[in-house]
């Protein structure tokens, strides 16, 4: 603190009970101006390049008979490489955190140190549980070919198609409490399962909402 007031970062350093009823009372915001972020997504950019570079890389393969990934608006996902106990915090530079990416229809990297295999043909298991992982990250848009890719359901663990997703996304209301319940207010994380009807391409592409 003295340092920060040397470099004339903060005006003066205020007493310690003065500075706990300050937070206590909540009176106060953070803004982080746009600029400094971009400054900082910049600087970042070259250090995880490197990293995602180091890391081992799979190619999984669907074919036609297994079914289609899905895709969505945040694609690039990380994940536990394992069971994990109470919190973690997850990294690129990690061992036990594995990297997901849908990368056209029929093939998603993976990236998993345990995983010695560089090429993997999926069964229509493997391409629901990856697409599983789709619709958990989608925040709040899903991209798809079609309505019949697979998934399974993150609530009921029970293999579903897309045209099954709007269903999926909320937990099931008991009848005699449906009048105090808010549907909207159901989704994983207040995001909206949306699925989004695209051209028949490799590359899955944003269609309308």
């Amino acid at each position: 603190m003295q340092r920060a007031l040397e470099a004339g970062a903060i005006q003066k350093i205020l007493p310690y009970e003065q500075m706990k009823d300050f937070n206590a009372r909540k009176e106060y915001t953070f803004e982080v101006g746009r600029e400094g972020q971009i400054r900082e997504e910049f600087d970042l950019h070259d250090v995880i390049l490197k990293i995602l570079g180091r890391r081992p890389w799979t190619v999984i393969r669907s074919a036609t008979e297994a079914g289609e990934f899905a895709t969505c608006d945040h694609p690039v996902m990380l994940r536990p490489a394992g069971p994990v106990s109470g919190r973690m915090a997850l990294g690129f530079g990690r061992r036990d955190a594995s990297v997901l990416f849908p990368l056209s229809k029929h093939v998603m990297l993976l990236s998993d140190a345990d995983t010695s295999e560089r090429v993997i043909h999926a069964d229509r298991q493997m391409v629901a549980a990856f697409n599983r992982e789709v619709v958990l990250a989608a925040q709040p848009q899903l991209y798809a070919a079609n309505d019949q890719f697979v998934f399974f359901d993150p609530m009921t663990d029970e293999a579903k198609t897309g045209a099954e997703l709007s269903a999926a996304c909320r937990p099931p209301v008991d009848d005699a409490s449906t009048e105090d319940v808010d549907v909207d207010d159901q989704s994983w994380d207040d995001a909206e399962c949306v699925h989004q009807s695209v051209d028949q391409t490799d590359t899955p592409q944003k269609g309308e909402r």
